[in-house]
């Protein structure tokens, strides 16, 4: 991903046998857990889960960098 590109990550909530868990909705939150370059992840970095799922569609890193991790 380019310094400043919008990108998209999905997440499943699972049990411990792997089972989505559908519910009920939770808050979830992303952050940058590995910052190799000293880089401020930006956009929409907390969702309410629907169906299990947390979708963050709107997230940018703006400083490239290789070994982030979220």
């Amino acid at each position: 991903v380019l310094p400043g590109t919008t990108f998209s990550i999905n997440l499943q909530q699972q049990d411990g046998y792997g089972n989505i868990f559908a519910q009920p909705v939770s808050s979830v939150a992303i952050s940058i857990i590995t910052n190799p370059s000293g880089g401020t992840l930006s956009g929409t970095t907390s969702v309410n889960t629907l169906n299990g799922t947390a979708n963050f569609t709107s997230l940018t890193i703006n400083i490239p960098g290789v070994g982030y991790v979220l």
